[in-house]
């Protein structure tokens, strides 16, 4: 696993160069997003929400969005057992909502490597990550552009 960090770490380095030297917007449709891989892993009673701005763009291509929403999306599916989970994209804001079990103490260890590569990924992107209780129950991942 940390052979696995250290190269993602590494290409988002030097993406990251790339990048500071000039700022890409890229242009995401609902099409590009990969939600069959999840929907098919999906529990039974398990509702999915895709809720995403017209015209989002984001300073971060495509691939990365996908390893961000992966990894996001993964911890929702291995918490909840029925419900929902809902993701909301929009060219500042990335939410993903579901209805499980929340978080506990122990949020760091159980979420484990793809917490931190979702972390370091805003880091290299300059976005903030937060991870919280929903006050309905169930938790909250949310990535906000910085300004």
């Amino acid at each position: 696993m940390q052979s696995t960090v250290d190269v993602l770490l590494s290409m988002v380095k030097q993406e990251n160069a790339q990048i500071s030297q000039q700022q890409k917007s890229y242009a995401i449709t609902p099409a590009e997003i990969v939600f069959e891989h999840y929907q098919n892993k999906t529990k039974t009673g398990i509702e999915w929400q895709l809720k995403m701005e017209e015209l989002t763009t984001l300073d971060f291509p495509l691939p990365v969005l996908n390893m961000i929403l992966k990894n996001l999306i993964e911890n929702a599916l291995r918490f909840t057992n029925n419900g929902v989970i809902r993701v909301e994209i929009t060219s500042t804001r990335i939410t993903v909502q579901d209805t499980g079990s929340g978080l506990d103490e122990s949020v760091e260890s159980e979420h484990g490597l793809g917490l931190l590569i979702v972390k370091r990924l805003c880091h290299a992107y300059s976005w903030n990550f937060t991870i919280s209780n929903s006050a309905a129950g169930g938790c909250i991942a949310q990535l906000k552009a910085q300004s």
